[in-house]
């Protein structure tokens, strides 16, 4: 199956029934890091969505959680199978 990176304009993934989330790879764009750095304004995260994209924050009290990512997600696409264990 061939990965390709999906439009959010064009279509949002689809959450599995029964689930109240999925989590997918997103391309997170940041326009401030691309006028810095032209070209570079991209970054792709594993990102949660639940009908809104979460990325995942570690540190303070909590530890680790998902909020809810300041930057544009632009595109995005299901993640790969992990390999099988041999």
């Amino acid at each position: 199956m061939e990965m390709q990176w999906i439009k959010c304009s064009d279509w949002l993934p689809e959450i599995p029934p029964g689930k109240y989330s999925i989590s997918v790879l997103g391309a997170i764009f940041d326009p401030i890091y691309e006028e810095i750095n032209p070209g570079k304004g991209y970054d792709v995260n594993e990102i949660l969505f639940d009908g809104k994209f979460k990325i995942l924050a570690i540190g303070g009290k909590k530890g680790a959680e998902w909020i809810e990512s300041i930057d544009e997600v632009t595109h995005w696409m299901y993640k790969p199978e992990p390999p099988k264990k041999d």
